[in-house]
């Protein structure tokens, strides 16, 4: 549960190798409901500029993968 802002840009060249973009949102489950609710914050837009790379890039290889999504799973809930 990451508590930094992450991205959504499914069109960003290095999303795969992205933290921000392959992290498992923050959340919790209702005890009540059993329904889980995300509590993450997220860029409004796209952080990456029209040119060059990304500034807020975040090495995915730094964490543990068990800590990280599949990319195909982040480019389905991400193209909302």
């Amino acid at each position: 549960m990451p508590d930094i802002a992450m991205c959504r840009d499914v069109a960003c060249p290095q999303r795969e190798t992205c933290y921000r973009y392959r992290a498992f949102p923050c959340g919790y489950q209702d005890p009540k409901t059993g329904e889980y609710n995300e509590r993450q914050s997220y860029f409004a837009e796209s952080p990456r500029p029209k040119r060059g790379k990304c500034k807020h890039h975040w090495d995915a290889k730094q964490h543990d993968s068990r800590f990280l999504r599949p990319l195909e799973a982040c480019d389905n809930a991400n193209a909302n």
